[in-house]
């Protein structure tokens, strides 16, 4: 659980021209809560059926807006679907981390008793997926020689581990059906636990694993009230980072707030979390001198990517 916290309690900004402490801070103090459109039924201790009619224990609650706990409060199998910058890995990683700091809301007090396993699928290779006693290296190599033997299976059979699997996109096409039957494979020996894959929608359609039992949720643009969270959120990591900067970040995270409001094309941009944080740390390495148009947001974006 110290490795976990260790190892992915961070965001940072890769490609960005700004000083460290600017594109690298601590993620469980910058994250703001993602609210996704989620599909699915209310009882999460019976298995979906395509019949409506035979299912007289659950409620179908079909398309709501809900906060990410309040999903993951509701299902056990999320496939969590969002377009590019939308804040799925963020996602992934800040339910590890808190997991393993035992620090989910009270609601979820189940998924801390659970040990997360962070997979991102772009690491690895397709011809040599892991088998789950090699999950915690996948996050800490450090440890493998320390865990007792089985500790992983154990863990797994009781149904108190959290498989993160992110990244179904960043796998080939024609590779995803692999992909999808390691899945099973996993879920047929060891059926009880906490699961959530998340994929950019082209990759996997909705209902892409509903032979499993995964509910849909797909991640939402940030509202105004979330933007203004993300930006105060933001601005208390990098405190963190520069100390010595507080009162100059007080006065940034004021400005910015303020610039967002006013500026329109710069709200629209902003409703995207990675844009966001590009924004929040353009503003500062520019001095609060962001430009006014959209088309000139968009070239000191990709020119700050650039450097």
């Amino acid at each position: 659980r110290k490795a976990v916290i260790s190892n992915l309690d961070k965001i940072i900004l890769f490609g960005v021209d700004v000083s460290d402490s600017t594109k690298k801070y601590k993620l469980s103090v910058a994250y703001v809560m993602l609210l996704v459109e989620y599909s699915g039924f209310k009882d999460k201790t019976e298995k979906a059926d395509s019949s409506l009619d035979d299912m007289p224990n659950q409620e179908y609650d079909g398309e709501q807006i809900l906060s990410i706990e309040e999903a993951i409060n509701k299902s056990n199998r999320l496939l969590l679907r969002g377009a590019a910058g939308s804040g799925k890995t963020t996602l992934m990683k800040w339910i590890a981390v808190m997991s393993a700091g035992y620090s989910l809301n009270e609601e979820l007090n189940e998924w801390n008793k659970c040990v997360p396993f962070f997979i991102r699928l772009r690491n690895l290779s397709i011809t040599d997926l892991p088998s789950p006693k090699d999950f915690p290296s996948l996050t800490t190599t450090s440890l493998s020689d320390e865990m007792p033997k089985k500790w992983v299976s154990e863990k797994l059979k009781a149904g108190k581990a959290i498989i993160l699997i992110d990244g179904i996109d960043e796998i080939a096409e024609n590779q995803r059906e692999k992909i999808k039957d390691w899945i099973k494979d996993i879920d047929n020996n060891y059926p009880d636990n906490r699961w959530i894959v998340t994929s950019r929608p082209y990759a996997a359609k909705k209902g892409w694993l509903e032979d499993l039992d995964f509910t849909d949720a797909d991640l939402q643009d940030m509202n105004v009230k979330n933007v203004e969270s993300f930006i105060e959120h933001w601005h208390s990591a990098i405190r963190e980072s520069e100390p010595e900067s507080k009162e100059e970040l007080d006065s940034l995270e004021i400005k910015l707030k303020i610039t967002v409001r006013e500026n329109r094309s710069l709200r629209k941009l902003a409703t995207n979390p990675l844009l966001c944080a590009i924004i929040c740390a353009l503003h500062k390495d520019r001095n609060t001198q962001l430009p006014s148009y959209r088309i000139d947001l968009y070239e000191a974006c990709i020119d700050m990517f650039f450097r």
